[in-house]
């Protein structure tokens, strides 16, 4: 019997991830914490509840050896998110053992997630980034302000910290009056960073994703755009296209070379318009949230990735079919809620652009229930943190 595959997350990104694998005839398992796990289990996995991977670590990696011992191969191993990512790389001599999966070195694996030291090595690789600066105690901030413009934003060191309190990546400070009252308020999520904003739009940010084998061969290659995100200019997409521009696809690739990875990886950048120049805004080093619209393009990164670890060999994926769009719902009718009220968009053509060929998030007509879950969620969880920076932010 073929290899398995183990998927831990079943948020947007980790149900992506199983349909992919699911569509070419793997067997997937899908975990995650009870909560999630009641929103995205997916009839194209069996799915299961696990321990928490921040708070439950030991737990998580006795749950999952018992689980292995339910297979005579070592299945393939994939995360969805930072938690399970860095819990992968944590327990990664044990892992191996019982299970395949490719990641970088334990020091990249964690740079790249703890914001603290991936500033200084942005700037070992001169690679060109927006200025970020640490703030080690929320009330000695004053050395920053003469490096710092207004507006910029605010966030967290482990992103994660922003998305499981306030449905957000960043916060965006206005003026200094906003930086005293919200570095105090939100350095009870953690440590914070304050970095400048790269100017330009939607439109103008970019994700380059790839798949590099064991020795750190290109395999796969993909790109698109973002055309809204959710909250506006700072936030998740919600409207994806799949393009090439080859400028942006060499930058994406060199980056990602820099940092010598392997297995799936994806780079962010965004093209300032103040000077034309690439700008580096993050790097995953697992699947991003759309990467199922490369599915859809026909880079199947999971696929790949999953055939790289069996040995079985394959044509490497370095073209795509551009003009595919990928749209996330919810959050989208919510950025065009936010949109009307400025006259950005007017429904009629929010709705025109749902008849263009796509990739949902998480709708399908086969498995509609983690699109109905998240959707109700969705909306509950944006009306509670509007609650909440309301109460923090009082006008």
């Amino acid at each position: 019997m073929p290899a398995s595959a183990f998927v831990l997350d079943l948020s947007p990104c980790g149900i992506g991830i199983i349909r992919s694998l699911a569509s070419m005839g793997v067997q997937v398992h899908g975990y995650d914490c009870p909560e999630k796990y009641k929103k995205g289990r997916t009839r194209f996995a069996d799915c299961k509840p696990c321990p928490d991977p921040l708070t439950q670590d030991e737990f998580l990696l006795q749950f999952l050896l018992k689980e292995r011992e339910l297979f005579h191969e070592n299945p393939i191993l994939l995360a969805g998110s930072d938690e399970f990512l860095q819990f992968i790389s944590k327990y990664r001599a044990r892992l191996s053992k019982h299970f395949l999966f490719l990641l970088p070195d334990s020091l990249l694996v964690d740079s790249i997630i703890d914001k603290r030291q991936l500033i200084p090595l942005i700037k070992e690789k001169q690679i060109d980034a927006p200025k970020t600066f640490i703030v080690h105690n929320p009330l000695r901030y004053r050395t920053i302000l003469r490096d710092i413009k207004f507006p910029c934003v605010l966030k967290p060191v482990f992103g994660y910290e922003f998305r499981k309190h306030l449905n957000r990546k960043v916060i965006v400070i206005e003026n200094l009056h906003q930086l005293r009252r919200n570095l105090f308020q939100y350095s009870t999520f953690g440590e914070l960073l304050i970095q400048e904003i790269v100017a330009g739009p939607d439109e103008a940010i970019y994700q380059v994703g790839a798949l590099y084998d064991g020795e750190k061969r290109l395999k796969a290659a993909f790109m698109g755009r973002k055309l809204d995100q959710y909250p506006a200019q700072y936030g998740s997409g919600t409207l994806v296209e799949s393009i090439i521009e080859e400028e942006v696809l060499a930058e994406g690739l060199r980056i990602l070379e820099l940092f010598n990875v392997v297995g799936i990886a994806a780079v962010e950048l965004k093209r300032d318009v103040t000077d034309g120049k690439l700008k580096f805004l993050g790097i995953n080093t697992r699947p991003w949230l759309w990467h199922s619209l490369a599915t859809r393009c026909e880079v199947n990164l999971p696929y790949l990735y999953y055939l790289t670890l069996i040995d079985k060999p394959f044509k490497s994926a370095l073209d795509q079919q551009e003009g595919i769009q990928w749209i996330h719902l919810v959050p989208y009718f919510l950025s065009a809620r936010e949109k009307r009220k400025t006259k950005k968009i007017t429904w009629f053509k929010w709705v025109r652009t749902l008849f263009k060929p796509k990739e949902f998030a998480l709708f399908r007509w086969t498995d509609p229930m983690p699109a109905i879950r998240y959707g109700l969620s969705n909306l509950l969880t944006e009306w509670r943190t509007k609650r909440t920076l309301r109460r923090m932010n009082p006008k």
